[in-house]
């Protein structure tokens, strides 16, 4: 029909309030007029009533009938719950606190993160005919150069030790030097130490042989 939110809100208030009003009207009115009528006989019968149920609707509305009708319209136009005010909002640190557990997710291929743990990326190759990293049996170079199997194997094997004994010999070597060095700068350090020691000592002995005696000052004056 057009009606915005707050048009239709304010007609269905309105409509609320008009039934109430009209029901309680009407249940004044029926107070009002069985006070004055003479009471019906119980075997008699309204007219309406009788219409009513010859024509097979449901039971007449009685009195207590119009009384529920008209609280229970009442009850559905006063606020509910969810439109009362429900008090201060909690605080973020609160609500941050409070956050539920997050569960942990297995693994798919279906996310970024399951794919690159199920890729091989990363992962340094082996190759299965010489045993050495970096390539594949296909790309094998011993395989090209007519090696089988074992002595490629073997090769690899006697060139890694001979690559492992030359870096701890390197290693060595260079710790040696190391050595060697700081040794040298220690007992040039020592060296120093004792020549300024000796220079030193010198200028304090120049020193004393350059002052004057009391006795020999007392026969020169």
């Amino acid at each position: 029909m057009g009606f915005s939110t707050e048009e239709a809100k304010k007609l269905v208030a309105t409509t609320r309030a008009t039934l109430a009003q009209e029901a309680e009207q009407a249940a004044a009115q029926a107070t009002t007029n069985q006070q004055a009528e003479p009471e019906v006989q119980p075997h008699e019968e309204c007219p309406i009533n009788q219409e009513l149920r010859q024509e097979g609707q449901v039971e007449p509305m009685t009195q207590a009938s119009t009384t529920i009708l008209s609280q229970m319209i009442g009850e559905g136009s006063e606020p509910t719950s969810l439109s009362q005010p429900q008090g201060p909002l909690p605080d973020n640190a609160f609500i941050t606190s409070n956050q539920p557990v997050r569960r942990p997710i297995a693994l798919t291929t279906g996310t970024k993160a399951g794919k690159a743990a199920a890729s091989r990326h990363g992962v340094v190759i082996h190759c299965k005919y010489c045993s050495d990293a970096g390539h594949n049996s296909t790309g094998c170079k011993y395989k090209k150069m007519g090696f089988t199997s074992e002595e490629a194997k073997e090769l690899v094997a006697t060139t890694r030790a001979t690559l492992a004994q030359e870096a701890e010999q390197a290693a060595t070597q260079a710790t040696t030097n190391q050595q060697t060095e700081q040794a040298a700068i220690n007992q040039e350090s020592t060296k120093r130490k004792a020549t300024r020691t000796s220079s030193n000592d010198a200028n304090e002995a120049t020193a004393k042989n350059s002052k004057p005696r009391k006795g020999a000052a007392a026969n020169k004056s």
